[in-house]
């Protein structure tokens, strides 16, 4: 998975782990990339619209987002 390559190569380059927000509306490919990220050892948070993912990104830091561009409702 080319998602979870590119967090190694950043983790490894800045020797922290990461937490990482997925931003993505349909539901199968959101699990997907979280069932990804969180096996190669990141924190992984999932949200399924815009008003999900704007209050995470007020109450948690997040060292990587991957968005969904064409979220409903809100443009990425």
């Amino acid at each position: 998975n080319g998602v979870v390559q590119v967090l190694f190569i950043v983790c490894q380059v800045i020797m922290v782990p990461l937490r990482v927000l997925i931003v993505e509306d349909e539901l199968s490919l959101a699990r997907q990339l979280a069932a990804s990220v969180t096996e190669a050892g990141y924190a992984t948070d999932c949200a399924g619209d815009g008003g999900q993912a704007d209050f995470l990104v007020h109450s948690e830091v997040y060292d990587v987002i991957v968005l969904d561009l064409g979220l409903p409702g809100v443009e990425g």
